[in-house]
């Protein structure tokens, strides 16, 4: 499974759960179908311990923990020291989830490369 810690990276600040929150897409503290917070809200609840990234990702970050959950990463511009960090820490074993748009930045980074058009997806 995951492990015992999880990073969300996320866009927005805290807020009341029982609001509707509404932000930017992909971010934990969004509550609208375009935000994650429900998966937050199941990581914490199951005790897997979900932290939120809210700045720059370093590497001290990435340290001990099991994965990495990078939602909608195409809207946001990572620096280069961010995409190296990630990069090293993939590559010392850490688990990266991207859901979403990944940026070129990244992807090039990883060597990873995908290929994929609208007309793929069956209705």
């Amino acid at each position: 499974m995951f492990g015992a810690l999880v990073a969300v990276v996320i866009l927005a600040s805290a807020t009341d759960r029982s609001t509707v929150v509404d932000g930017p897409d992909g971010s934990s503290f969004v509550t609208t179908p375009k935000g994650t917070a429900a998966l937050y809200e199941v990581l914490d609840r199951t005790g897997r311990e979900p932290s939120r990234l809210t700045g720059t990702i370093t590497d001290d970050d990435l340290a001990g923990l099991a994965a990495l959950v990078v939602a909608e990463p195409g809207l946001t511009a990572y620096a280069g020291s961010e995409v190296r960090a990630i990069s090293s820490w993939v590559d010392g074993g850490g688990r990266l989830i991207i859901a979403g748009r990944p940026p070129a930045i990244l992807l090039d980074e990883l060597g990873i490369d995908i290929e994929w058009s609208l007309d793929d997806l069956e209705p």
